[in-house]
Parts: C-alpha cells; structure tokens; sequence
C-alpha cells in the first residue's frame, strides 16, 4: 500500500465529512486507507463514519488524547509506505495528494513533504517556516511581526519573504497538511506525546532535521484548510497549550538561557494580550469567546509562575 491518510477528530463532524468526501473524489492513482482517530468525540462523528464511509478505519477514544497521541496510534495500526496527517477541517483539492506521493517517491533523500494551504476565499496560508529563535519569539510574541509586516527580520518564521511558488527546503510543515514517510516515522518513535497540540509537528520535524532528512514544500497543489476545529469556541486551550509547548520545546531542544529569556517573552506576550483582549476585542467578539481567552491566559500564566521544572 502506499499510503496511509490519519486524521485525528475531535467534533469536528461536519469538516469530517467534507474532508472524507474529498479523498473519495481526488485520490485516483495512489493505493490508500484512511484510519481515524476519534478523541471521544459527542458529536455524532463516530456514527456518520460508520453510516457513510463503512471503508475508513475508525479507531475510537474513551478522552481526549490530543494529535500526538492519536497521530501515534493510528501510525501503528498504518499499512502505507508514507503516512499523511491531516486536520479533520481540510478539503483535499484534486491530484493533491497523487503528485504528492509521487513526488516523495522520487526523492529518496526526503523525509517529509507539505503542499499549499489555503484559506476558504483561496488566499493563502503561510504553512511551513523556520525553527522557533529567540529572535522569531521576539517579533511574533510582542506583535512586532503584525506592526512591522513587511520586515524581513520580523516576519521571517513564516518565511515571508517568499510567495511560496517554488519547490523549497524548509524547517517544518504545518502537521494540518503534513506527509511523512513511515520508515522515517518510526525511525523517530512518532510525535512527541508530551505535546498534547501546537509545536508538535515543528517538533518533529526538528528531531527529522537532526537525523539528516530534507523537509520540502511541494507548491503545485494545494490543500483549503479552514481553521474550524473544535477548538474555535474553546480558546483557552490553544491559547494555555501554546505557552506549555512553547517553553517544553525549548526545554527540550534549547539552552537554559534561551528557556530563561523565552520566560520574559511569554510574560510579556501574556500582559500585552490581557490589554488586548480586555480593552479591544471584549467588544467586538461574544462575551464567551473573551472570556474563554481570558481562562486560556490565566492558565498560561499560572502555569509559566509556579510549573517547577
């Protein structure tokens, strides 16, 4: 078999559906099985995937493991040569993922390949980039990469620079849309499972860097990607889950002075979005969705305080 597509749901039923719809369509030369994973989802996901799509492979969670877990799991049970993880609110665009497999066939000296993301109105979205620095969390956690957008010190971990027309070798690829070979998936035990979400596709592809594999852009197909997880009414936990994996990663793969300097920044991050949300989007958003932010900030916060390393 030659590939295996892993999706890892969440009540995300109606992007589910969409996304597995699209494969059916556009996958029309690649040998494949879809398997997802189900993180105790309530809102009828489990049935519409055994009602309409009898052929997915459907492994169901009692909780919530997160996509490192999930990924890992349904990447054990996995058949294929490559493996393909994608986010449940993804549309596969046609000959996406054909070219792709194909394209990762002939580059042997490649570990892991990503294709366009675009937004719902087809513009685009900045999906691969650098590693994190102390220089990219500088400019993206004091906002200076929204006020100065043009600047090329400021805006370089989503590689700004570049209209992304081109084949590239890059850092990482955004795990929404992120094919792996599975010899070299293996060969790194998977994602990180202390990464509950966010950092852990830069994460690994970090440790895939470090083994000596290319990580490429593919730019001549693409993938929508719409940004509608089940975590869109529920900030407070990518907002808290991007400040724990943020200083984990750097635990891990940092020194103790860039862990020390990265505390300041997330400091500072944390006063200047309190200001934000209280004084700016408290009035243009829910009263939910802000408080929502506000628990996700409070818990980043306690955790940044008082975690003992």
């Amino acid at each position: 078999m030659d590939l295996s597509i892993i999706i890892v749901n969440h009540n995300t039923k109606t992007f589910l559906e969409q996304l597995l719809m699209s494969l059916r369509k556009t996958v029309k030369k690649t040998r494949y099985e879809v398997i997802v994973v189900d993180n105790a989802s309530h809102d009828g996901s489990i049935e519409m995937v055994r009602r309409c799509f009898a052929d997915v492979v459907l492994l169901r969670n009692d909780c919530n493991l997160g996509f490192s877990k999930a990924n890992n799991q349904a990447a054990q049970r996995a058949n294929g040569e490559h493996l393909l993880f994608l986010n449940p609110d993804t549309v596969v665009n046609d000959h996406a993922i054909d070219e792709m497999v194909a394209f990762l066939g002939k580059r042997p000296d490649v570990g892991a390949v990503g294709c366009k993301l675009l937004n719902e109105d087809g513009s685009l979205q900045r999906s691969c980039g650098r590693f994190p620095s102390l220089l990219i969390e500088l400019s993206t956690r004091t906002l200076l990469s929204r006020i100065f957008p043009q600047s090329p010190y400021f805006t370089r971990h989503k590689l700004a620079d570049w209209d992304y027309s081109s084949v590239r070798s890059v850092d990482w690829i955004s795990g929404a849309c992120l094919m792996v070979r599975k010899a070299v998936f293996d060969e790194l035990a998977g994602f990180d499972e202390n990464i509950f979400m966010f950092y852990d596709d830069v994460e690994l592809c970090f440790r895939m860097r470090q083994r000596g594999w290319d990580i490429l852009f593919y730019p001549y197909v693409s993938v929508y990607h719409f940004h509608g997880g089940s975590w869109r009414q529920r900030r407070e936990i990518p907002i808290k889950q991007n400040i724990v994996n943020a200083l984990y990663y750097y635990r891990k793969h940092h020194s103790k002075l860039e862990l020390a300097v990265l505390h300041v920044l997330l400091l500072l991050e944390i006063l200047l979005s309190f200001i934000f949300v209280v004084g700016w989007l408290s009035f243009q958003e829910p009263k939910s969705t802000t408080k929502s932010r506000l628990r996700g900030l409070t818990g980043g916060l306690q955790y940044l305080l008082f975690r003992r390393e």
